[in-house]
């Protein structure tokens, strides 16, 4: 077991799960805090110690360690860092999330990600296909490493193009790919525990309809009125015709998930979110001639705060996604089940939705509570 240690006046509790089925097998990563002195372990399953050390993630988590946002406390946003969150990502969290991530004694995450093979099983995702995501969307900050620190990535010659200057790219694929990540603060204001779950498309989506994200509890119970979800993609538009050819917008929509659209339980949250556009609508607007059009970078976010029911016990929180299969409307009914195990839609309509099985999962004990 590998340690850490880190001067700070919070307690760090951080998990990062590998294969996930319901509430799956896991390692995990746990800080205990000795006054000012934090002691941060790991047995080596948050990002940085999981993947080479060589690999572009690893290169590129490395590279937002050594660089402070100013958003968080700088020992937590570098421990966000080692697990596997991107500054980036971290400067795109909601106020009360960064709030909370300031202001807590213990917090717990989990990343993951996640793509579905051949098979049309959901698993984790291959560290090649990682590296080239990651060498497409942040080629400019590992170009400036190579620099920097003689880092041997790649050529500017050998760079790959950005999907924001070709037509089609490693992003725009029949292939389904996410990265998620999950997090729970013992800081939530008046309330006990708060969650935050967020799903990205690492590529872009072929079906294009509604989807289903929650988040299900275990010993916990919802505050519905503690809510808040948005839904955040970029337009981008490559004009091909005779008018402005070559040309290249990018429109940055964001969406609010209102309360009055969640299905509540006992059990968590959840609500349905409608992926922008159609790949009926894409393909016409391509065939049509002048502009092709792709949506990228979807993001749903969804947080809200919970009570803990027993506090001499431990408290589960598990990301749920359910991704339609379909280019239709096939209008889901959000269901719970199993004790929080699950999210599912009516029985008519399940063959339309895909769950992703490896969804994160975190775990902690609040019992000082």
């Amino acid at each position: 077991m590998k340690k850490y240690t880190i001067i700070s006046f919070v307690t760090v509790f951080s998990l990062v799960f590998g294969n996930m089925i319901g509430y799956c097998n896991f390692k995990q990563a746990i800080a205990k805090s000795k006054i000012k002195e934090c002691k941060y372990y790991t047995n080596g399953h948050n990002l940085l110690d999981k993947y080479d050390s060589s690999s572009l993630l690893c290169k590129k988590l490395k590279y937002d360690y050594n660089i402070n946002t100013g958003v968080l406390n700088k020992d937590v946003e570098k421990n966000l860092n080692s697990i596997g969150i991107f500054d980036s990502e971290i400067e795109d969290m909601d106020d009360r999330l960064l709030n909370s991530l300031n202001k807590c004694d213990e917090y717990s995450i989990a990343v993951t990600y996640s793509e579905e093979n051949s098979d049309g099983v959901w698993v984790d995702m291959d560290s090649s296909d990682i590296d080239d995501y990651i060498e497409e969307e942040y080629s400019e900050e590992l170009l400036e490493m190579d620099s920097r620190e003689k880092f041997n990535l790649f050529s500017i010659g050998a760079k790959k193009a950005s999907a924001k200057t070709v037509e089609s790219g490693w992003k725009v694929s029949n292939s389904k790919k996410v990265k998620q990540y999950l997090v729970m603060t013992d800081y939530a204001g008046t309330k006990d525990v708060r969650v935050a779950y967020t799903v990205q498309w690492i590529k872009e989506p072929v079906n294009r309809d509604k989807d289903v994200i929650g988040i299900t509890l275990n010993n916990m119970s919802p505050c519905t009125s503690t809510w808040g979800g948005s839904y955040s993609y970029r337009i981008h538009d490559i004009y091909t015709g005779i008018i402005n050819p070559g040309k290249i917008v990018d429109t940055f929509k964001v969406v609010k998930l209102p309360v009055s659209n969640t299905k509540n339980s006992a059990d968590g949250m959840a609500t349905t979110v409608d992926l922008y556009s159609s790949r009926k609508e894409l393909l016409a607007m391509q065939a049509s001639g002048g502009i092709v059009e792709s949506i990228l970078d979807d993001k749903i976010h969804i947080m809200f705060d919970c009570n803990i029911l027993n506090k001499k016990s431990k408290v589960v929180a598990c990301g749920s996604y359910l991704h339609s299969t379909k280019n239709y409307c096939a209008s889901p009914s959000i269901s719970f089940s199993g004790g929080a195990v699950s999210i599912g839609v009516s029985a008519s309509k399940n063959t339309n939705f895909d769950l992703i099985t490896n969804n994160p999962v975190v775990t902690a004990s609040f019992s000082y509570k």
